[in-house]
């Protein structure tokens, strides 16, 4: 996969390192010009965006630090606010722009699933995973830990000759429970051995899903993009206001 490996999760951890089990055939693509050049996964670049992200939030904030050097202190605005506290909102903002993208993509990919092509497919892990999360002070001082719980969902099915393993059922976001029986519940949707109806996308094969036309979980980054956008708008109204204003 191009653009290198992204920080993840264990659920995304664990879901990397099954698409690959041992003996699986895949299809390799190698660089004509240099054999020890090869990829598995040519046209997945999953990762770009958030790299785009990042640099554009640490490139605006590097350039106002930048100025800063270049001026000998920190520059304010006219009323007094620094000129760095505006990339908090930015970030936000473009934060809310990423997660608005990813929802208009997941309803066409939830339509045209509906369309793709089937293959026999067996589930081979339908589990929960439960994630430790450990709050603390200024002092790192243990505060509180939170218990937060993820299906993982995993089903095999072939393509012509290669091995493909698939993970959600309608190519929404992961859930995040906060309780070990929701997750639980949602997991006994799918057991150990059950065969089931693949719809894979015949352009990549190794996006697939269970219940085609359904995305439910669409919803996810419509809510999360709103709520970082009105966050990112609120602080940018504020700032503009005090930092401008006569």
């Amino acid at each position: 996969m191009l653009g290198g490996q992204p920080l993840t999760t264990r659920v995304l951890a664990l879901r990397q390192a099954a698409r690959y089990p041992v003996g699986a055939r895949v299809g390799v693509y190698v660089d004509p010009r240099d054999s020890s050049n090869a990829l598995l996964e040519p046209n997945q670049r999953k990762n770009f965006a958030g790299l785009i992200a990042f640099a554009v939030v640490f490139g605006t904030i590097a350039a106002v630090l930048t100025a800063h050097s270049l001026a000998g202190k920190v520059l304010y605005t006219s009323n007094g606010v620094p000129m760095f506290a505006f990339a908090l909102p930015a970030a936000a903002i473009l934060v809310a722009i990423l997660s608005l993208v990813s929802f208009v993509r997941g309803l066409q990919q939830a339509s045209a699933s509906a369309r793709w092509p089937t293959a026999a497919g067996t589930v081979t892990v339908s589990d929960v995973i439960e994630e430790e999360i450990e709050e603390t002070n200024n002092e790192r001082t243990s505060i509180r830990k939170i218990h937060r719980y993820q299906v993982d969902l995993r089903y095999a099915y072939q393509v012509g000759k290669r091995d493909f393993t698939g993970f959600t059922p309608n190519g929404g976001w992961t859930g995040v429970y906060g309780t070990r029986e929701a997750a639980e519940k949602a997991a006994a949707q799918y057991t150990n051995g059950q065969p089931v109806v693949v719809y894979y996308d015949p352009a990549q094969p190794g996006s697939a899903v269970l219940e085609p036309g359904t995305g439910k979980g669409s919803m996810a980054p419509l809510i999360f993009g709103l709520i970082f956008g009105s966050a990112g708008a609120g602080m940018l109204l504020v700032f503009l206001k005090f930092g401008f204003s006569s």
